[in-house]
């Protein structure tokens, strides 16, 4: 609303001059922002006009290192830069930068902004060289300060941060991939190398920042003897729980402000906890050697057929990293256009997965049309993510670690097709997923700490009674409807119901009688209980057969209130107003699988990740992350109830007397349904996260 903003400006600007005089700074600091709405509008010579009646004030009323005055020449060297006059820009721009160096330091935010626009207009200069070693600096400000910020900000917050100061890390990545280019036209291998270094352990250490700062309160927990930490970290981890429950429940139209004021207090108590506990879990990541990792600390751990793959989405590009045992590292950015085309896909692709999910008496014919549908946008998929951008590369490797990001964390790379082979890509390939590279290194270096105390334990959750001593309601509880206006997860937990799920019965058999060797605790119907699960610990395997959920909500306060399972009682709670049976990964944060090999999440949509969040894993798989689990098993839609009770059993099967991996596991049972001529929908979906 420019001409509103102008109005007020202006009457701003009026009675400053009024009453403090034409030559004053505040008189200035309207001039500003009077040419800062111009320049929105594409005024440049309005614009203009006004930036340089407030510069010629402040020359007048402020020292000559003024950081006032940086602002106004940094703002004056953008708009010069609009102007297409790049000398001026960058006589403004460096005037800027001069100030705010000597007089605020490198580390400061501001400093970093003259970094951030010098790298732009050196970029489009085509001055490549001066545009990385801007973009490095600005990048390298922008992680120190990270590191304090984080220590002070709640999960929101730090989110909201992160979208904020997102182009230092896209302004990197483009700056290091045009400079590159340049160097490979001028055959300097030894520069190239040097960036290609530098590049990939920015990304490294950008990526899944918030699950990264989350998961190390968690490692100080299992690592520390101080009584008094471990104290404060129970009753964070408590406070979590309380309020994943309160935030489930319905009040009574009287209650509501008590209730409302008991989410503020202990929302409150967590971030309190959560800064306190922050200073003590950054030195010991800094003890850890996990503060900041390098590609090293990955491919001195990779095999010799293994190859880490990385995928950066960073502005209106997609980048992708390689990693290989040789330290041979591969740096390359995908089109804009072909970036586009990427997002339609993967929105395609699971569009044909939805059309599946709602056709209950779905015909041949049709899953025979979407089969056909499908493969088309998978081999474009392929060709676009995988045989473009990496080439001979993945040729002699037999397995992939896949790290992947934007819309690309909502699908299987399993399911992609290669249409040249008439193979779809799991028939090539192993592959397993990681949220990130410190979160890889982390598994390499801690994954054989803390085994479980019984090799041999399986606990297993399945097919629960969902109304389990449910009753007709009172005339009370049919009057209190959850239509007043109050969190969005109350909303949408409230419109939930879940149907029995006579499948994972004969599931939970099927695996029982293939670990015939193992103890094996099982829980079904009325047995399969919130409270039960949360009492488990550290079992070699959880397995958990019953519904998921995840509800794409921007109103939720809580990112990990997106996400969860229902067990016994989900839903008497939903209709009542209670938060049991209704597990959110907020309260599976909470469990004690410090020693738990493995966790199979046989539910719905147990790794899907809001694709517009800075964070890099799904809620439920960073719950039972947190609570110490190595691998997860996990999907990424709807999933049948029949074709995942055939696809779980045989990955048991082949896990039983086999020296097989988790991945290599699963990839064998999907490859008998593939045989089969399933559609994607059917086997897809199940995806190992770990190592």
């Amino acid at each position: 609303m420019y001409n509103k903003a102008l109005e007020y400006y202006q009457k701003s600007l009026a009675i400053r001059e009024e009453l403090l005089g034409k030559l004053h700074s505040a008189t200035a600091e309207s001039y500003n922002n009077i040419g800062a709405v111009y320049k929105d509008m594409k005024h440049q010579a309005k614009a203009l006009k006004y930036y340089q009646k407030a510069i010629s004030i402040q020359k007048k009323v402020l020292p000559e290192k003024h950081p006032s005055l940086a602002t106004a020449y940094n703002n004056l060297g953008l708009l010069y830069q609009a102007l297409d006059k790049p000398s001026k820009a960058l006589e403004y721009l460096h005037s800027a930068l001069d100030i705010r160096e000597k007089v605020l330091g490198g580390e400061h935010f501001l400093t970093a902004i003259s970094y951030s626009s010098l790298s732009y207009i050196y970029q489009s200069a085509h001055k490549y060289s001066k545009s990385y070693h801007y973009a490095q600096l600005a990048f390298n400000n922008f992680l120190l300060n990270r590191e304090k910020v984080f220590t002070v900000l709640d999960a929101k917050q730090k989110e909201k941060y992160l979208k904020s100061t997102a182009k230092y890390i896209s302004s990197l990545l483009s700056s290091a991939y045009r400079y590159i280019y340049q160097l490979n036209r001028q055959s300097n291998t030894k520069e190239i190398r040097k960036i290609l270094h530098s590049t990939t352990n920015a990304w490294l250490n950008y990526k899944g920042s918030i699950f990264d700062s989350e998961n190390t309160i968690a490692m100080l927990y299992a690592s520390t003897k101080d009584k008094k930490l471990k104290a404060k970290i129970d009753d964070l981890v408590s406070s979590k729980r309380y309020l994943a429950k309160l935030y489930q429940s319905l009040p009574k139209p009287k209650e509501i402000d008590s209730w409302k004021k008991s989410i503020k207090e202990i929302q409150e108590k967590i971030n309190r906890l959560t800064k306190q506990i922050a200073s003590k879990a950054t030195i010991f990541k800094e003890q850890q050697g996990l503060k900041n990792i390098s590609y090293q600390d990955i491919t001195s751990h990779l095999e010799k057929d293994e190859l880490y793959i990385d995928y950066a989405k960073a502005g209106e590009y997609y980048y992708l990293f390689s990693l290989d045992h040789r330290e041979n590292i591969s740096f390359t950015r995908i089109d804009k256009k072909s970036t586009k085309k990427i997002n339609t896909l993967v929105k395609s692709f699971r569009e044909d997965i939805t059309a599946i999910i709602n056709d209950t008496n779905i015909t041949d014919k049709k899953l025979k049309t979407l089969t056909v549908s499908s493969k088309e946008k998978l081999s474009q998929l392929y060709d676009l993510i995988i045989k473009k951008p990496l080439g001979n590369i993945i040729k002699d490797k037999r397995s992939l670690i896949i790290s992947p990001d934007g819309a690309l964390r909502l699908l299987p790379f399993e399911t992609l097709y290669d249409k040249e082979n008439n193979q779809y890509f799991i028939q090539k390939k192993e592959i397993r997923y990681i949220p990130s590279g410190k979160e890889l290194v982390r598994l390499y270096r801690y994954s054989k700490e803390k085994k479980s105390k019984d090799k041999n334990s399986t606990v297993i959750f399945a097919n629960p009674n969902f109304n389990t001593k449910i009753a007709s309601l009172s005339k009370e509880e049919i009057a209190i409807t959850p239509n007043t206006n109050r969190s969005g997860i109350i909303k949408s937990l409230f419109r939930m119901r879940f149907a029995p799920l006579p499948g994972t019965k004969a599931e939970a058999k099927a695996i029982k009688a293939t670990l015939i060797e193992d103890t094996v605790s099982e829980y079904q119907e009325s047995r399969a209980t919130e409270s039960t699960l949360m009492k488990i610990k550290e079992p070699h395997i959880l397995h958990i057969a019953t519904h998921g959920f995840f509800i794409n909500d921007a109103t939720i306060p809580n990112p990990m209130l997106k996400s969860g399972i229902a067990l016994a009682g989900a839903n008497k709670s939903a209709i009542r107003g209670k938060s049991d049976g209704i597990v959110t990964a907020l309260k599976l944060s909470g469990l004690d699988l410090g020693g738990t090999d493995l966790v199979v999440l046989s539910a719905c949509q147990t790794g899907v990740v809001d694709i517009n969040s800075t964070d890099s894993v799904s809620g439920l798989s960073k719950a039972f992350i947190q609570a110490g689990a190595k691998d997860i098993v996990m999907s990424l839609w709807s999933v049948d109830d029949e074709a995942t009770k055939e696809l779980m059993t045989s990955f048991y099967q082949e896990m039983k007397g086999k020296e097989k991996s988790y991945a290599e596991a699963l990839k064998s049972a999907k490859l008998k349904m593939i045989e089969d001529g399933r559609h994607p929908f059917y086997w897809g979906a199940f995806v190992v996260s770990g190592l």
